[in-house]
Order: structure tokens, then C-alpha cells, then sequence
């Protein structure tokens, strides 16, 4: 009866951890460019009761026959992050790029290290450097010259700036995507941003609309790709199988304490 303990332990454990997952997606449902994730989950090496063997009439030797298994419980296998494309909403800043299909935006971290984000809510700081929201430097670098009054982009992600007083638009970049054959290993380091890893592989830059990369639009950004309704009933789901769960452990209890009183009693 002790194993009843340890198996409801392991299942709580992991659905404690699947709530955290379902909370954090519907607290970034509003988050631009923030990727839902799920937990994948497998059962726990069995408990042989026992083992039996059979004879095999063609040769005459003795086989094992499979054993009678007892589940330990389950555990979580991994988290996988749905990278599938969320809602455009459209916008009227200028500086609001969403990438439309596959790819990253490269941002540069104060350490000199490139991180990639799906986000395209982007500014311009004093100096004019096209930036995220947290002063990450897009790279390849973009610069906007004083005076300028709008930039503009195509979906091949050149970039121009159109400057007071001048009558045709300065190309002024050239936005530069990233693309990952296996995006499930990039890791995540908050402010919607990811590093490549060894799962991941190196990252494959290109112009966009070229080579598997998506195309840029501005005045629109990508919303998050969250599902409420989904999440709202896989808490639901976890919720019922926490509490039956927890019910088991208090069946256990009562269990254990009816067989220490028949045993107190022999």
C-alpha cells in the first residue's frame, strides 16, 4: 500500500507542474510573440509482480512470458514549445514588424551574444538604432539618421527612412532572419527571447522571402498564438485529476490504517 503513495506522489507532482505551464500560457495571451507550450508526459518504468514461463511445444524449451506489470506512476517527459504562427493584429506605428511565416528576429544582447525573437514590436532609441522593447540592438544593425520622420519596410525587409526635407527615401538596411531546423531546442531567457543550443542547431540567416523564411509586414504584430478556451479546459482537466489524486492518497490512508488495526489486533 506504501506504492499507492509514491505512484499518487508522482502524478501530483506532475500535474502541480502542468498548472504552472497552463497559468504561464494564459498570462502571456496578450504577450506579442509569445509561443504557447505543453508537457509531454510518459509513465514510469512498471513493477514486475511477478514472472512467469511457458513452454514452447516447436522446440521444447522454456520461454519467459511477460511478466505481470504494475504502472509506477508518470513523469514529465518534456515541454514542447507550438511555434505555429499567431494572430496579425494591425497597428499604426511604423515601427510594428511581424513576420509572416517562418524565422526569427536577431537581437543582440549586451554580452555581444545573438538571441532570436518572434516579436516585432520594435522602437528607434535616441541614437536612432532600431531596437526591442528592452534596448536589444537588431542585427544586422539598422540605424535611422537624424530627421528622420518615418521609417518604412518591404517584405523583403529592406528598410528605408524618409528624412525631412528629402524627396525620395533613404535605404538605410537590410533585415536579416534566422531559422532553426529543430526551433523545439532553442532555449528561452524571458523578454521573448531564445539562444540556439546544440538541440537547436546553428542558425540559418536570410533575406526574408528567400530560402524557407518568411516575409515582413509592417504596421502589424504578431499576437500570441495562446488558445484560451484550450487552456482554460486543460486546467479544468488537471484540476479533476489533481483532486482525484489527492482523494486517492486519503483512500491509501485509510487503507494502511485498516490493515495496522487488523494486524495490532492478530
Amino acid at each position: 500500500m506504501i506504492t499507492q503513495f509514491f505512484i499518487a506522489r508522482n502524478g501530483l507532482s506532475a500535474y502541480q507542474k502542468m498548472m504552472y505551464n497552463v497559468t504561464n500560457n494564459l498570462s502571456n495571451a496578450q504577450t506579442p510573440g509569445f509561443k504557447q507550450s505543453r508537457f509531454e508526459l510518459e509513465s514510469m518504468f512498471p513493477m514486475i509482480l511477478s514472472e512467469a514461463e511457458a513452454s514452447q511445444e516447436e522446440n521444447r524449451r522454456l520461454l519467459k512470458k511477460r511478466g505481470l506489470e504494475l504502472g509506477t506512476g508518470v513523469r514529465i517527459a518534456g515541454i514542447m514549445k507550438d511555434f505555429s504562427q499567431g494572430p496579425m493584429q494591425i497597428t499604426k506605428n511604423d515601427m510594428d514588424w511581424a513576420i509572416v511565416g517562418s524565422g526569427f528576429f536577431q537581437m543582440q544582447l549586451d554580452s555581444g551574444r545573438l538571441a532570436y525573437t518572434r516579436a516585432g514590436n520594435l522602437n528607434r532609441n535616441a541614437r536612432g538604432d532600431v531596437t526591442d522593447a528592452n534596448n536589444h540592438r537588431i542585427y544586422p544593425y539598422i540605424t535611422a539618421p537624424d530627421g528622420t520622420e518615418r521609417v518604412a519596410v518591404d517584405q523583403e525587409g529592406r528598410v528605408f527612412a524618409e528624412v525631412g526635407g528629402e524627396d525620395q527615401p533613404r535605404l538605410i538596411g537590410q533585415v536579416q532572419l534566422a531559422r532553426f531546423r529543430n526551433p523545439q531546442g532553442l532555449s528561452s531567457i524571458g523578454q521573448n527571447l531564445y539562444v540556439s543550443t546544440v538541440e537547436s542547431g546553428d542558425p540559418i540567416e536570410g533575406v526574408p522571402g528567400q530560402n524557407g523564411i518568411g516575409t515582413i509586414s509592417q504596421y502589424t504584430i504578431e499576437t500570441s498564438n495562446v488558445d484560451v478556451i484550450h487552456e482554460m479546459t486543460e486546467m479544468i482537466i488537471i484540476q479533476r485529476a489533481f483532486d482525484l489524486l489527492a482523494k486517492a492518497i486519503q483512500a491509501s490512508e485509510a487503507m494502511l490504517r485498516s490493515a495496522s488495526g487488523v494486524a495490532g489486533n492478530t
